[in-house]
């Protein structure tokens, strides 16, 4: 019995080395050739960073997004092979910035949109859906992070009843990435994500505002209630909070 008990104690000591060894040769700091291959990635992933600028005009095209998705396979293709700390880092840098870019496809911005949009009108009206979790305007970026989290559920339901396949996938893949960008709001101001997706919670008001503006109305309904009512006088007030904050902050960040 005690020889069976030493020989299961020197079997776990190796299994135990093994798997050491094993994660050591996954995070050990790349060497100068995987460097030299790491070095050659780093222009397919510079396109992807700047392909929604080189192709703005073709964001309503599914190619659009069928064709940065292709790009983003080739770029983790490029490093699939390397083992090293370095390696592994810029994996997760690919997996972040194809979110950030494919989040440009027309109806991905949609999909958002119509989210806020719904939540904006929970948050006006006795809704007692869980859009009514998400109160527009969170200037509290912990808090705001929290209730995306733990409103995961309500937000995938959302995807799977209003958006379509292509970005039902999108969401359920990036959810993490687009919530990191919609509440890391940056000390020093610049050009970045945080803003853009602070611009997609004004269309979604906007687009209600829209909504409730246009609904049927004769021209001169339409001038009436666009002065007289309550619901529409408000969502302009907080179209015109919600610009003036955007344009605001990307004003400071044009001059720092």
């Amino acid at each position: 019995m005690c020889v069976l008990l030493h020989l299961l104690l020197v079997l776990s000591i190796i299994q135990c080395s093994e798997a050491g060894n094993k994660s050591q040769e996954v995070l050990h700091q790349c060497r100068d050739e995987e460097k030299l291959s790491i070095s050659l990635c780093a222009p397919i992933i510079e396109v992807i960073n700047q392909y929604p600028k080189l192709y703005t005009d073709r964001i309503h095209d599914p190619m659009y997004y069928q064709n940065l998705e292709k790009l983003c396979q080739e770029a983790k293709g490029c490093v699939s092979d390397l083992n090293c700390s370095e390696a592994d880092a810029l994996r997760n840098d690919i997996d972040k910035v194809c979110s950030y870019s494919l989040f440009f496809y027309a109806e991905n911005q949609k999909c958002l949109q119509k989210f806020h949009q719904k939540a904006y009108v929970a948050n006006k009206t006795e809704d007692s859906s869980c859009y009514a979790k998400f109160p527009s305007f969170q200037n509290e970026m912990d808090k705001k992070y929290k209730t995306f989290m733990e409103g995961e559920e309500c937000f995938m339901n959302h995807i799977e009843e209003n958006c379509n396949d292509t970005s039902r996938k999108f969401f359920v893949k990036s959810y993490n990435y687009l919530v990191e960008y919609m509440t890391n709001k940056p000390e020093i101001r610049t050009c970045d994500p945080y803003h853009m997706f602070l611009e997609q919670e004004c269309m979604g008001i906007f687009a209600e505002l829209i909504d409730v503006a246009t609904s049927g109305l004769s021209p001169l309904e339409l001038v009436y209630n666009w002065f007289m009512n309550d619901r529409i006088v408000s969502a302009k007030m907080n179209v015109l909070v919600c610009s003036q904050t955007f344009h605001y902050e990307s004003r400071k960040s044009a001059t720092l």
